[in-house]
């Protein structure tokens, strides 16, 4: 129909692929070979795995750079691909190599994995490839999200200090209520002495926390759990 077609696919040899090819009706214009082909196209299966923020960031990088120099975006994935050391991300990228040769966009095949590409990110994709300059968007996604990354790291470094404080307090007090107080308590307790209410306020918790220190242990990892789960949840 005087269509342009790109597409990969696999064949013993470039003359069976170009005869195939014919039969099919088509008129083969370019037929290049790809380097591990059969590397690219295995199905994820069972392969489960996590694609962190920064792995993100310089997959964008890289895609970019190839679309700028004029690589077709089939074999710019394929080429990332095959120097991904993530093995789960690397089945991904695979599996959105075929999704756009059955005819899909970028964007619709990078919305199929929500776990590792964002709505933003998959509506920039689409706005990129709706303008025809997917290359300068994936740039500046790219740099936006190395930014991120950037300052989510200075983050985390700022808050190693006040978390480790924080926990050497928790520690501090743990000690005096669950060892220093009830002893104390005791010698004054054999004494006769009338304790302030103050002091029997701190006593009757530290001998709640005693009778209890099983379930404030689970509550507090429960806590823990929770805040870490909050924490890493992608927004």
């Amino acid at each position: 129909q005087g269509r342009r077609v790109v597409a990969i696919t696999n064949a013993d040899s470039i003359p069976t692929l170009v005869t195939r090819l014919r039969n099919q009706g088509l008129i083969p214009l370019q037929v290049t070979k790809v380097r591990s082909t059969k590397i690219r196209f295995f199905h994820l299966k069972s392969t489960k795995g996590k694609v962190k923020g920064h792995e993100l960031a310089i997959f964008t990088r890289q895609l970019a750079t190839v679309l700028n120099a004029g690589i077709l975006l089939t074999d710019a994935l394929a080429t990332i691909s095959d120097d991904m050391e993530n093995l789960y991300f690397r089945a991904i990228i695979n599996k959105i190599i075929q999704d756009i040769t059955a005819g899909k966009t970028l964007s619709q095949s990078v919305s199929l994995h929500p776990r590792i590409f964002p709505k933003t990110f998959v509506a920039v994709v689409k706005s990129g490839e709706e303008i025809g300059n997917l290359g300068k968007t994936l740039g500046n996604l790219a740099k936006y999200l190395e930014e991120f990354e950037k300052m989510k790291a200075k983050l985390q470094t700022a808050m190693r200090y006040p978390m480790f404080l924080t926990g050497f307090m928790i520690l501090v007090v743990s000690i005096i209520v669950l060892f220093l107080i009830p002893k104390f308590s005791a010698i004054f307790a054999g004494a006769g002495v009338k304790l302030p209410l103050l002091t029997r306020i701190v006593v009757g918790i530290s001998t709640f926390c005693l009778r209890n220190v099983i379930w404030l242990i689970l509550f507090g990892v429960a806590v823990g759990i929770l805040s870490w789960y909050l924490l890493k949840k992608p927004k």
